[in-house]
């Protein structure tokens, strides 16, 4: 009997503590950020010359979709497109090749072999081959909202640093569409919230512009080459505290894709984008980690609890619903911000199927390690 208090006592601190943690946590960073947000636009107009780096590997229908949307942007400044055709054995070539004949500012570049996975190789390349020092990048799947991403997303920039702007995934009518834009909406409300307390660990590359010099310091080893993902995080987390880091939510700043169309092909994004987090400062590690534990503490210290001791239900569940509470909140809040449609009515569902993710298949697939392909 002293055993089996002992347990009820053990687990009720350990799901108290998470919840608690969480609550905090909730109110403290995405809480701030929806409501006590910095002003994200730092000068009128700032249109600085501008190279926007696109890496196409095979991605000939893709460019043949979305290329003329980044050629056609209405920017005050100098602008140039320079698309890297990392060794595409499709027809990308030809299609650039139509492309380069009808817009003057298209520069392509070939990089006949790749000697290291993932798009890295190819970016240092359209980097080098720039002819500005400001860098917008973007992918050859993603389409800009409209004709001012370019000035809008520069316009939150200054002499220098990085800026990260929102990469939406495009609304179709499918449950894992809806997961999937979920969990993009909760990793931006993570990255911009740490940004706003000056704690920035990462952006994505769909959307994102930087300062020439961001690059340029980072040594082969802190870019770990040898992992396929992290050309943009990385980026974030090892100039962080060095270089200012700037964001922008407007909507004419966002980048849209389309979502995996299955969930094998999610997952295996999802191993090439979680394999740089072993390569994040020990901050952030812990920071993201203590996140991920406590909220899948939450959910599994209470129901491990409820079946050892269910007399403990009524303050697991006022707990539960406290948190859920502001969760929702908050969450409805954001996908007014990011022009998210029709997500904040699945919270319930998607905040516990997101603790499963976090704090089961996740780790798993950091096991398994990372993708070697992009």
């Amino acid at each position: 009997m002293a055993e089996s208090m002992s347990l009820d006592w053990i687990l009720f601190i350990l799901f108290i503590s998470c919840s608690s943690i969480q609550l905090i946590i909730w109110v403290c960073f995405p809480g701030r950020f929806l409501f006590f947000r910095k002003r994200e636009i730092k000068k009128l107009s700032f249109n600085p010359p501008v190279s926007v780096v696109i890496c196409a590997r095979n991605e000939s229908e893709n460019l043949r979709k979305n290329l003329p949307y980044v050629l056609e942007q209405e920017y005050d400044g100098l602008f140039e497109v320079v698309v890297v055709d990392d060794a595409s054995f499709d027809s990308t070539e030809l299609v650039l090749e139509g492309f380069s004949k009808k817009y003057p500012t298209l520069r392509v570049i070939r990089l006949e072999s790749k000697t290291h996975p993932g798009k890295k190789q190819a970016l240092s390349l359209g980097v080098s081959s720039a002819r500005y020092d400001w860098i917008v990048v973007t992918d050859a799947d993603c389409q800009p909202s409209g004709t001012k991403w370019l000035s809008g997303i520069l316009n939150a920039a200054d002499e220098d640093g990085i800026v990260l702007g929102y990469a939406p995934l495009l609304y179709e009518r499918s449950k894992f569409n809806t997961w999937a834009r979920y969990e993009t909406l909760i990793t931006a409300l993570q990255y911009f919230s740490l940004s706003n307390v000056g704690w920035a660990f990462m952006g994505v590359g769909r959307n994102m512009a930087w300062h020439r010099s961001t690059f340029e310091r980072l040594s082969h080893s802190q870019l770990n080459w040898n992992i396929p993902g992290g050309d943009d995080d990385l980026l974030v987390n090892q100039n962080q505290g060095v270089y200012p880091i700037y964001w922008t939510i407007h909507p004419s700043t966002f980048v849209y894709s389309p979502a995996k169309a299955t969930l094998r092909e999610w997952v295996q994004q999802k191993r090439r984008h979680l394999s740089s987090g072993f390569s994040y400062r020990p901050f952030h590690r812990l920071l993201l980690g203590g996140q991920a534990f406590t909220h899948s503490g939450h959910y599994g210290f209470g129901l491990i609890l409820l079946f050892v001791n269910p007399s403990y239900w009524i303050p697991i569940t006022s707990m539960y619903f406290i948190r859920l509470g502001l969760v929702y909140f908050l969450i409805r809040k954001a996908c007014k911000l990011f022009r998210e449609p029709k997500i904040w009515a699945w919270t319930v569902l998607l905040d516990g199927l997101m603790a499963l993710w976090v704090g089961l298949f996740a780790p798993m697939i950091l096991v398994l390690g990372p993708k070697r392909t992009w």
